[in-house]
Parts: C-alpha cells; structure tokens; sequence
C-alpha cells in the first residue's frame, strides 16, 4: 500500500522530461505512392503465428513487414505483380 502511494505522489510531483527542440524527431509523411494504409486481417492458429514471429524475427523485421515481404515475393513467383 506505501508503495503504491510512494509511486503516485512521485509521479504527481516529477514533471515528465521533454526533449530539447533539437533532440525531438521530426515527423515526415510518405508520398502518396510510398504509404501503407490499406488493412488487412489474417486468420492464422496460434502455432502459425508464432512460426511467422519467429521467422519475422530472425529476419529482423516486423511480423507486419515480414509478411508483406513473403506476400510480395511469393506473388511475384506466382506470375503476379503487386501493385
């Protein structure tokens, strides 16, 4: 309980850090072509899932990039070209 009341009046009293104008990121938005905004849901089993998280993870990318990337290459393969 004390610990509880130590955390909430130290986070009442300790003003959130701000980053100086020059360390903030700048946010850019990507041309009209180079924007992702079309969602897609897949249904996956849990297995199947944890099989494309690991593969995404060996890879180094994200489970959403991953997939797009499989996605890509295999429709290529297939004949088909993305759009």
């Amino acid at each position: 309980m004390f610990l509880l009341w130590y955390c909430q009046t130290m986070a009442a009293k300790k003003p959130a850090r701000q980053k100086p104008d020059a360390e903030r990121s700048i946010l850019r938005r990507k041309a009209d072509g180079d924007r992702r905004e079309a969602i897609m849901k897949v249904l996956a089993t849990e297995e199947e899932r944890a099989a494309f998280q690991a593969a995404a993870d060996a890879a180094g990318m994200s489970l959403s990039t991953w997939l797009r990337h499989v996605a890509i290459r295999e429709s290529k393969t297939e004949g088909g070209e993305p759009h």
